[in-house]
């Protein structure tokens, strides 16, 4: 018998992986089936994208981020999480390349999204990227 455990006590509840969690989320957000990614979101699933803009349905979101770009993709650098019981913090850091819908293809547009999972569902998305700041650029509003 392990140590610290009894006859009585059950095995702990694995806990799902977090990271893995996030990266079947975001295949399934950048999926033709928007639908899809609700599998793992909790229901009263709170979303805020980039300029405070607030969602409760990530279908939405898709809804909202096509009319910004023609298509786009997330190429991830990597994931940070920190973990304490059933809830984690998952941030995922990496670059956006897609195409406006002038036409003109864009590619290293930095993002950084924040998750928060409880019980093995996404309870919080937090979206930040370089958006707003290359199209100021490409209008003319903004140099660096």
């Amino acid at each position: 018998m392990p140590p610290f455990s009894s006859p009585r006590t059950p095995p702990p509840t694995p806990r799902p992986d977090p990271v893995e969690l996030v990266r079947e989320y975001l295949a399934a957000a950048l999926s033709s089936d928007p639908d899809s990614v609700l599998r793992f979101c909790a229901p009263d699933i709170r979303i805020t994208l980039a300029g405070g803009r607030y969602f409760n349905d990530p279908r939405d979101t898709a809804g909202f981020l096509a009319r910004r770009y023609n298509w786009f993709k997330k190429r991830v650098d990597r994931f940070d999480v920190s973990q304490h019981d059933h809830e984690a913090i998952v941030y995922c850091i990496g670059t956006l390349s897609g195409e406006w819908h002038d036409g003109e293809v864009f590619s290293g547009n930095r993002f950084i999204d924040r998750y928060i999972t409880r019980h093995g569902k996404i309870v919080q998305i937090e979206m930040w990227d370089d958006s707003a700041e290359k199209l100021l650029i490409k209008s003319g509003l903004a140099t660096f």
